[in-house]
């Protein structure tokens, strides 16, 4: 009989892919954000010096724009890590290195 997995592993296998999901849904979003990020910074340029709410806001959305376009960038490397973890502690291969 086969020795099964215990459960905290394939709990740890399903986070990782689930991780993975979400760093190639920012990999997706990378150009939006950029163009986002870019659109929110440059309106600070073009508002009132006396419009201390109006830039506050946009002062606000562009710093979480940037955050998240930081998270973005980084994504491709995350999710190579991520991969390598699944390979390394888990022997999960690519389906062209399990034909091999």
């Amino acid at each position: 009989m086969p020795t099964l997995m215990g459960l905290d592993k394939v709990h740890e296998i399903n986070r990782l892919f689930a991780d993975i999901n979400h760093q190639k849904l920012l990999v997706e979003k990378l150009p939006q954000l950029e163009d986002q990020y870019q659109a929110a910074v440059n309106a600070l340029y073009e508002i009132d010096l006396y419009d201390s709410h109006g830039g506050e806001e946009l002062s606000a959305k562009a710093i979480e724009l940037g955050k998240q376009l930081e998270e973005a960038l980084k994504a491709q490397d995350k999710i190579k890590q991520l991969e390598e973890d699944l390979m390394n502690r888990y022997g999960i291969l690519p389906a062209e290195d399990q034909a091999a």
